[in-house]
């Protein structure tokens, strides 16, 4: 269902001064704080969840717990609102939308997430629902199970990787595993680029393996095991190209790492979740999504040993996973972006205003720095996008932190 409203939480353009907190720490001495251009504000009701956004030409879109809606760019215009049908919630999301399509997966609260649907950013509307066949999605992971890219909406079906047309869900092909391998639920993920679909199997119950198809037929072009064991958790895709899965099992003596390939399926390198260089703040099938991946670079958030309660660096790993530089944030990293080449890292005190640091990511030097004058949600993603840094809740929203601002 689509209106042409937003949902209960109101969309206010900000022209003046904003009462929030004060700007005058000694860090900031100098720096003029940064005014959010507008803002939508807390969900209601309070139990909604934000799971998702995409940027869509001039419009941002975000996905909570009983549909999306989106918002211009420019100005925090409601643009529109979709909703799923009560009790239904959203129960999955592609992290990626394309072609100006993104996908939802909904179903009933604690039982599988059976349905997906796909919406027309520049309307709302729904253009397809199907049921998925044979699979039960537990609904616990935001990212992975279903995904767009190449002009195909990718979901799992028996087993296997299904490709439907983004807009029309005709079948396009479907991906058969590696021998002996299946895409399951729950500890498998995909994702998708213009040129390669991804996705990570479970082979028996000692065994997985990453694989790399082409979008357009869903050929398989190469298959690389992940040296797991019978203690394995779940491997996750982290980013298409370059291609960084991270692979977790259970256990005290278990492998929880960063694997990096290139483009034949040659591993390059590994980079432990938790290790001398401090423990990766990364969580699986997360919104937050407190890592970064371009070029031939890898910017992540960890927690360096012996820091104080919120202090964390960043750390920039090549993908052979040698450390080439290491930044410390004393209020810690909340969220991070890669955009045209800049590097920005958004850091805060709770209690304090948000402080947002450009920096270099040859180096990881701070090239300029501007205080916000609103407290950011900790579980808050943000985008670069039409000139605007934009903060999306990723959590359920409260009185004082707005679902979206914009600066």
């Amino acid at each position: 269902m689509v209106k042409r409203v937003a949902w209960g939480a109101a969309v206010v353009t900000l022209l003046g001064g904003l009462v929030g907190c004060s700007s005058g720490d000694a860090d900031g001495a100098g720096e003029k704080p940064r005014e959010a251009t507008w803002l939508v504000g807390p969900d209601r009701p309070k139990t909604m969840k934000g799971k998702a956004a995409w940027i869509n030409g001039n419009a941002v879109v975000r996905v909570r717990s009983d549909g999306a809606a989106a918002y211009d760019l420019t100005n925090g215009r409601p643009l529109w609102t979709h909703t799923v049908p009560a009790p239904q919630i959203v129960c999955t999301v592609a992290e990626h939308a394309d072609q100006g399509v993104g996908l939802i997966g909904q179903g009933l609260e604690d039982e599988p997430c059976d349905r997906v649907t796909a919406i027309d950013l520049a309307t709302g509307r729904a253009l397809w629902t199907r049921r998925l066949a044979r699979t039960a999605i537990p609904g616990t992971n935001y990212y992975g199970v279903i995904e767009a890219g190449a002009g195909s909406a990718l979901v799992p079906v028996a087993g296997r990787v299904r490709a439907l047309d983004l807009r029309t869900a005709k079948a396009r092909w479907t991906w058969t595993p590696p021998r002996g391998c299946a895409f399951t639920a729950e500890d498998s993920a995909m994702a998708a680029g213009p040129d390669a679909v991804v996705a990570t199997f479970r082979c028996g119950r000692k065994a997985a393996k990453v694989a790399v198809a082409d979008p357009a037929r869903g050929r398989t072009r190469w298959v690389a095991d992940l040296g797991v064991g019978a203690k394995f958790d779940a491997a996750e895709v982290l980013s298409v190209s370059p291609l960084v899965v991270r692979v977790k099992e259970d256990g005290e003596r278990s492998r929880d790492e960063l694997l990096t390939f290139d483009a034949k399926g040659t591993r390059l390198g590994a980079i432990p979740v938790s290790g001398p260089e401090g423990d990766l703040d990364l969580d699986l099938g997360d919104f937050t999504r407190r890592i970064a991946v371009g070029g031939d670079r890898i910017h992540v958030a960890a927690k360096p040993p012996g820091a104080r309660l919120l202090e964390q660096d960043l750390l920039t790993f090549d993908l052979t996973g040698r450390r080439l530089w290491r930044s410390t944030f004393e209020d810690g990293v909340t969220s991070l972006a890669l955009a045209a080449g800049g590097l920005t890292v958004l850091a805060q005190d709770p209690g304090d205003p948000a402080l947002l640091i450009a920096l270099d990511p040859a180096t990881g030097k701070p090239v300029r720095k501007s205080w916000l004058r609103y407290d950011v949600n900790v579980s808050c993603r943000m985008f670069v996008a039409g000139g605007r840094h934009l903060m999306v809740n990723a959590g359920a929203s409260t009185q004082s932190v707005p679902a979206i601002m914009a600066f």
